[in-house]
């Protein structure tokens, strides 16, 4: 799994507090093989911007490239936070 770009919120950017918005990440499977069935994006540490902490993502071709988006709240303080996601199989194996 390759990191491609910020679709939405690059680094450096920033959000009122108390501010709905939905983050984008444009991914690639820099595999060989077909991502199998079950593969999510999950929050693992630091800041956490909402109560979603896991989304699925489908399947990917090898080089096939996607956009994940989760939805997300900004802090009711303004100041400077960070959030990590990881790709996870099915079975919890983090990768990428």
């Amino acid at each position: 799994m390759s990191f491609v770009e910020d679709v939405t919120i690059g680094e450096g950017e920033s959000i009122p507090p108390d501010t709905q918005f939905i983050k984008t990440w444009r991914i690639q499977n820099s595999g060989a093989e077909a991502w199998p069935p079950g593969v999510c994006l999950k929050y693992v540490g630091g800041d956490q911007f909402g109560h979603v902490n896991m989304v699925m993502v489908r399947s990917l071709e090898p080089q096939e490239i996607a956009d994940v988006s989760v939805q997300m709240c900004s802090p009711s303080r303004a100041g400077m936070y960070q959030g990590q996601w990881r790709m996870c199989t099915a079975t919890g194996l983090y990768y990428g």
